[in-house]
């Protein structure tokens, strides 16, 4: 089944892009012949409050012990006026040591009980004693008849549950690289002409650091410590400077350049992907940043191509971001045009597109 840790992870991510507040796994698999399903539980939204809650506070060190987890949030979630409460296993530390996330529930949402070792399996203990979900605190204690674990049950109305594909959960612990975002300005669109001319290498394998990226001719593309944040019409906002960071292009899948300038000889720049999963944006100051120009590059820097359509040929599929500027579009509350997303052909071709959504003729 793999480590419990990453389990709980793969479930809260799941649930939180499909508009739930968490999920958790029930631990039970099956297969009915398309492959390994979970059971998972989803959390729904108003039954929870989600807090940081610093490790200190849990006294636990180790997200991996998901029992002495599971016992701590119980423990924290009674002492602060909760009925039960939920880690959702991911930590981080904001400056002040490392936080765990916790979902508290509410009160009126469960229920409690001690259940015999025997009689222990919660979802199915749950689900034959009428509740819609259930989890162990992980506590055990022995009055004087047998071993008994701590078990709370959520009512009806609080949880959804779903078998999802376990290679669907499992890429939500697939890791992606940086994207890396570059700022320029208008003095440096000389890089335009050296990257359309492949006369300056920013191919994934460079080793580049933000501050000295060297250009052909003795240029740079950014010659200070602090990097420049063009005019807000682009969009493109840099936080920590990539050489304070220590980051490296080398380390980005996909690096966009983005450009602000004023020159009126403009038609000598252009924008798009210059191969490498690298693209360069260049925008007049005046001129509102276009979205589904942004998207159509960002495609190139992820390996699409342009679509097609039988009768119009390349950029001809009018539902595809890779046929952009063909593509129905409509004006968004700024003015500027935005478009469709990747055709589902694309999604696939990204490995976005699920099989399990996916039907092919038999």
């Amino acid at each position: 089944m793999g480590p419990w840790d990453k389990r709980f992870r793969e479930a809260h991510d799941y649930a939180r892009w499909r508009g739930f507040l968490s999920g958790w796994p029930n631990f039970d698999e099956a297969n009915y012949g398309d492959g390994v399903i979970q059971g998972t539980f989803l959390l729904h939204e108003g039954f929870a409050d989600w807090r940081d809650v610093p490790q200190s506070e849990y006294g636990v060190f180790h997200i991996e012990d998901v029992p002495g987890m599971m016992r701590a949030a119980n423990d924290y979630a009674v002492g602060n006026g909760y009925e039960a409460s939920i880690p959702n296993f991911h930590q981080a530390n904001h400056g002040n040591g490392t936080v765990y996330g916790t979902f508290l529930i509410k009160l009126g949402n469960t229920d409690f009980i001690d259940v015999p070792a025997a009689e222990l399996a919660a979802n199915d203990y749950g689900v034959s004693h009428g509740y819609a979900a259930a989890f162990p605190t992980f506590h055990e204690a022995n009055y004087g008849q047998g071993l008994v674990f701590g078990l709370k049950l959520f009512h009806h109305g609080t949880t959804a549950w779903r078998d999802i594909p376990a290679d669907l959960l499992h890429n939500y612990s697939d890791h992606s690289s940086p994207i890396g975002v570059v700022l320029c300005r208008s003095s440096d669109v000389a890089i335009w002409t050296d990257m359309r001319q492949q006369r300056t290498d920013i191919s994934p394998g460079t080793d580049l650091i933000h501050q000295t990226y060297a250009l052909t001719g003795g240029r740079y593309l950014v010659g200070s410590t602090t990097p420049t944040v063009p005019p807000s019409p682009t969009g493109l906002i840099l936080g920590t400077p990539a050489a304070q960071a220590g980051t490296k292009l080398s380390d980005c899948g996909q690096v966009i350049f983005g450009y602000n300038v004023n020159n009126v000889d403009i038609d000598k720049f252009d924008h798009g992907s210059v191969g490498g999963g690298r693209v360069v944006l260049v925008y007049l100051d005046t001129r509102l940043f276009e979205p589904t120009f942004f998207a159509h590059e960002f495609g190139h820097a992820l390996g699409l191509a342009h679509s097609s359509s039988q009768l119009r040929g390349p950029y001809g599929d009018r539902f595809d971001i890779m046929s952009a500027m063909n593509v129905w579009s409509f004006p968004d509350n700024q003015g500027r045009r935005a478009g469709p997303g990747a055709a589902a052909i694309n999604l696939e071709n990204l490995g976005w597109l699920h099989r399990s959504r996916i039907w092919r003729h038999q």
